[in-house]
Parts: structure tokens; sequence; C-alpha cells
């Protein structure tokens, strides 16, 4: 499986304001609350006022003490990040978001269940990681479904699940995430977790390859060249591969490189000049 790389969200990323991080409407909170916690934010972004981390942590903290889960959570992002003058700290980021998760806040326990599935600077524990993963994931948070399907397919905290596993990674992966994409596209080609489907597998993999997943990128172009006669496919599996090792060498490494140069023997000259024209011009798309 390819586990998620991305990043635990920090207090200086602007996405964190979306909704879906906070838990419950404005009129569900302490009206004193959401205003400390809508002052932070402008303080942290300098809107209408010099920007101010440190102000922005006092006003989150004021929020946070009026029970604002989102604050909660903001606190630990910057616990997280070392930020506004905090020495980093995983266990104090885990305290944070373990608070804000208990008051619903779907981020915060996704970000804890990371913490305690890596086993940043506090003990393992993947059963409690499975647990907030499967908050987040009943919230609609798809990065939660991404890594709780990981871990049911890894028997990781929990009992081994393909089933299960299967079902999430195609959830997460209709939301747009990539991870998920190729990860059930590769249960889906290997018929794991219920019956195999190439042609979805297929789709899956151009879905995730389209937003630069590199492992998707290869995977759709082993999909195209294998067995197939007609050049147009084979075009598109030579497309993907030089993709993927323009983009990510590193990853693509020296089997797919092999592999690669295998294929460009299979084509004329002149396709493989223009199949590297438009490698070099490429560009990711958006999450679909």
């Amino acid at each position: 499986m390819n586990a998620r790389s991305l990043p635990l969200t920090l207090l200086f990323a602007l996405a964190l304001s979306l909704a879906a991080a906070r838990s419950g409407s404005a009129a569900e909170l302490d009206p004193a609350a959401e205003q400390h916690y809508t002052s932070a934010f402008r303080y942290l972004r300098g809107e209408g006022v010099p920007r101010d981390p440190v102000r922005a942590l006092e006003a989150f903290r004021r929020a946070a003490e009026l029970g604002h889960p989102g604050a909660m959570r903001e606190i630990g992002n910057a616990y997280a990040a070392g930020a506004a003058g905090l020495e980093q700290s995983w266990s104090e980021a885990l305290h944070w978001w373990q608070r804000a998760a208990a008051r619903g806040d779907p981020v915060a326990a996704f970000n804890a269940a990371r913490v305690l599935e890596k086993g940043r600077d506090v003990p393992r524990d993947p059963a409690q990681a499975v647990a907030l993963y499967t908050q987040a994931s009943r919230a609609g948070y798809a990065p939660a479904k991404t890594n709780l399907a990981i871990m049911l397919y890894r028997g990781d905290g929990a009992p081994r699940d393909l089933a299960r596993a299967r079902a999430l990674f195609l959830e997460a992966a209709e939301a747009g995430d990539r991870v998920a994409q190729y990860n059930a596209g590769v249960m889906l080609a290997r018929g794991q977790g219920g019956r195999a489907d190439p042609a979805r597998a297929r789709d899956l993999y151009r879905r995730a390859a389209e937003q630069d997943d590199a492992l998707a990128q290869i995977a759709l172009g082993r999909l195209l060249a294998s067995g197939s006669r007609d050049p147009r496919e084979l075009v598109e599996a030579l497309f993907w591969y030089e993709v993927a090792i323009l983009r990510n060498p590193k990853r693509a490494g020296s089997k797919v490189i092999s592999e690669r140069d295998r294929l460009r023997r299979r084509l004329s000259v002149a396709d493989v000049e223009t199949v590297q024209k438009r490698a070099r011009s490429w560009r990711p798309r958006a999450a679909r």
C-alpha cells in the first residue's frame, strides 16, 4: 500500500480555516469563544490588524478555554510547528488535538491519529489511532478514510479487513484523494477485498496520475503496456512512464527506467520524440 505522506496540518496553513475543520455551527459555540477564534485568524493573517502570531495564539487560548474545538486544534498545530514562540512538542500537540477531537473536530482527530500511528515522541498506539481515524472518517474527512484503510489493509491496530479497506479507499477516491485512488486501483486490479475490476482500476490510476502521484503514473504505464499491441495504448503507457521519471526519478528508480527503455524500443523514433516533448510540458490537474 502507498502510505499517505501528507504533512500534518500546521498553524500557518490557511486551509485550516475550512468549514470541514470545525465541529458544529457557530450557533452551537459560545459566542465569545467564536469571537476570540475569529480574532485569532485576523492576527494570524494580518487582516485589518498587524500580523501577530503570538497574539493569534493568545486569542486561540482564550477561545479554547471557552470550549472552542477549532481553537484547541490550532494550539495543537502551533505546538506541532514550534510556531508563535512555542517549543516544538508532539506530545503537547497530541494533548490539544485529543481535546479538540473529543469535542468532534475531525481534522484534530486525524492529526492525533497520525501522531499515535507513527509514535512521534509518544508511545505508538495503533488501536487508538484506528479509533481516531474512524471518528474522522465518520465525519466525512477523506484523508482519514485513506489512512484508516491503510491500517485495516495491514491489520495494524485492528484485524485485517480487506473488504472494508477497499470500501474506504473507494469513498476517499471519490472525494479526490489521490493516495486513495492509487490504493483502490491496486486492490481492484488484484481483486483484493472484492472482485477484480481492471477497467475501474485503470480509471482510478489515471485520476491519481493526473494529480502527480508517481506510483499511479507507473502503475498506469504498466497496465497500458501489459500485453497490449495497440500503438495508441503503448504511446500512452510511455507517456506516463516518462512523466513519472521526469517528475520523481528517485521514486521511479532503475527498474522503471529499464521498463521505459524497453517500451521505447517498441515504438517509432517519431512517437518517442512526441511523447518526450508532451511529458516535459505536462502539468498536474486538480483533484477529481
